[in-house]
């Protein structure tokens, strides 16, 4: 992945100039310090980014911690190779807050043997998000999370019951019950908490005082349940109930619900005595795992998600035990709290995959990226989606889709969107199992970029120090995220891959903000235009200087060109080169280089 960056500053330019530090999302700051962040590529290489959202678009929290857990959690860092796992954060674009993973190198990982583990990512006054992550290859992808306050009101996809519960010394004072509001797809959830329950944290300690509880239905046919739930619907390592291990599941829910409970002294996570729990399921659902529509005296799996390893075990079964009009009563008793989820595991050996066709986007070159919905035809629900996915020419896609039953009929397509917020899709897919299907997807005119969205730029970016430093070469290797300017979340536009990069994402004249975000390094321009014609633009630094009023400066050259002689000018050259660093950003960039890594 590949890319670059615009400005405009008297000229409608592409800034690359932000790739060596005269723009800076913080404080002006040392020129090269942090730029070739990914000085350790003979060792790391770095497969993943994370992007951490707020749920609504505002402000993300400043204290988010993340941890690792899972059979290979020791073989992830941060691209500096750290294990501390630190997000990165932006004082002038304070909504997202971003996580670089790197692996070694020498580490081997491949579909038949991936790289499974779980990250937690937490905040003070937020619930915690754990994602599961199986990676089987090193090309470079993007996922969003979104973080979502304790005391937020109602969203759509998530639904929402709060309760006090008082305690004396002896537990609750009395019987205390909870009901979430109906969900899009009809669901609902009810607690019912006996009185003298004894609450106590996770170590068994009890928690006295009030208690504030918080019930929460999660609609996964919402397409933004994907990066705001809590949890992701497969398990790399699941867990029985006697504890042993099954290895990759998938599983196929029904309701997907969490309690979470706190009190002046800590948060609550279970209970002397059983809590009591109802979910109310549509009538016409069918079962997870036989595909007959759900019944009276049926049975559910419950599976609870296990904060002390950081995956799914299983919890019993839940019993269909009445209908009321047009819904079913699953009742099942718990005595922890955490996510947890009624329905069944889907054991899809193989998974359908789609070989991808697509002459517009090779593998190595100018990329793009989609957004990806699952849709199940018979009720036109969302039941998986896909963020920053390429769909180059050879690509391999596994498919696992969470919702429907083994040996289940062709009934699942998907759609592609060049957004997430796009209304209308590029491209449907024919229709397909969730399990065995072998599919070869031609893409070569449906995702033909549209007008505007034809021009390939290409962008060249490399600078020298003095002869004190033995005329050292600075060319950086680093992510670079997009977004058309207005929007929230950012998007990936691509790699410098040792100073060079290439995409086809942007459409000329159109407004975007741009962004590194790459550990020590964060920096980002707004509402930069993309050129339309030939430029040549010089731009002085305001941080580093050759000598008394002798600013440094650097010159872009833009130059559109006609490679195909049809009259059209479809690719950009953006040449950032021979660049004389001066002296102090030089001794900066080393003393970067040597720093010690944690």
């Amino acid at each position: 992945m590949k890319r670059l960056h615009l400005h405009n500053l008297r000229l409608n330019a592409l800034l690359a100039v932000m790739v060596l530090g005269i723009f800076s999302c913080t404080n002006p700051e040392d020129l090269l310090n942090g730029t070739s962040v990914n000085v350790h590529n003979d060792f790391l290489i770095n497969p993943m980014t994370i992007q951490v959202l707020n749920y609504d678009g505002g402000e993300v929290p400043k204290d988010i911690s993340v941890s690792a857990y899972g059979p290979d959690k020791d073989h992830i860092f941060t691209v500096l190779g750290e294990k501390d796992l630190t997000v990165s954060y932006s004082d002038a674009d304070q909504n997202a807050a971003f996580l670089s993973l790197a692996v070694r190198r020498i580490t081997a990982f491949d579909e038949e043997d991936p790289l499974e583990f779980t990250l937690k990512f937490e905040a003070e006054g937020y619930m915690p998000v754990f994602r599961n992550f199986s990676l089987t290859d090193e090309d470079r992808t993007m996922q969003n999370i979104r973080m979502f306050p304790v005391s937020a009101s109602n969203i759509d996809g998530m639904n929402k019951e709060e309760v006090s519960i008082a305690q004396s010394g002896n537990g609750t004072l009395e019987l205390v019950s909870a009901r979430t509001p109906a969900s899009q797809n009809g669901q609902r959830i009810s607690i019912e908490v006996a009185p003298n329950t004894r609450m106590m944290d996770q170590s068994g300690k009890s928690i006295a005082g009030n208690v504030e509880a918080h019930v929460i239905s999660y609609d996964y046919t919402n397409r933004f349940i994907s990066s705001l739930a809590p949890v992701s619907l497969f398990a790399n390592n699941a867990r029985s109930q006697s504890g042993e291990e099954l290895g990759f599941l998938n599983f196929a829910p029904v309701a997907v619900y969490s309690i979470d409970m706190y009190g002046a002294e800590g948060e609550v996570k279970q209970f002397d005595q059983p809590i009591k729990v109802e979910v109310e399921i549509p009538a016409g659902t069918p079962h997870p795992e036989t595909g007959a529509l759900i019944k009276v005296g049926d049975e559910l799996e419950a599976w609870s998600f296990n904060e002390g390893f950081g995956d799914w075990q299983e919890e019993g079964s839940a019993k269909i035990v009445s209908e009321n009009g047009d819904k079913l009563i699953a009742h099942f008793e718990q005595t922890h709290l955490s996510t947890w989820f009624l329905g069944g595991r889907i054991f899809c050996r193989p998974s359908t995959r789609f070989l991808i066709q697509n002459s517009n986007q090779p593998k190595i070159g100018p990329q793009t990226y989609y957004f990806v919905e699952v849709v199940n035809t018979l009720n036109n629900n969302i039941v998986n989606t896909f963020s920053f996915t390429r769909f180059f020419d050879g690509e391999v896609i596994t498919v696992i889709v969470p919702a429907q039953f083994q040996n289940a009929p062709a009934i699942l397509q998907f759609n592609i969107y060049q957004y997430q917020e796009d209304a209308t899709p590029l491209y449907t897919s024919p229709l397909f199992a969730p399990c065995g299907d072998q599919l070869i997807i031609n893409l070569d005119d449906v995702l033909a970029p549209p007008p505007g969205l034809g021009t390939k730029f290409f962008v060249n970016v490399s600078g020298t120090c003095s002869a004190g430093f033995s005329n050292f070469v600075v060319r950086p290797t680093l992510p670079l995220q997009f977004r058309p300017s207005g929007a929230t979340a950012w998007n990936p536009l691509g790699w410098l891959d040792a100073g060079e990069g290439a995409s086809m994402a942007l459409e000329k004249g159109r407004f975007y903000d741009f962004r590194i975000a790459y550990r020590t390094l964060d920096r980002c321009v707004f509402n930069l235009q993309v050129p339309t014609q030939d430029s040549t633009v010089i731009i002085e630094s305001s941080v580093y200087q050759y000598g008394p009023s002798m600013p440094f400066s650097e010159t872009i050259d833009v130059d559109y060109v006609d490679t195909d002689n049809d009259g059209f000018d479809e690719t950009v050259f953006f040449n950032y080169t021979n660049i004389n660093v001066p002296d102090q950003a030089c001794q900066e960039y080393i003393d970067f280089l040597n720093a010690p890594i944690n």
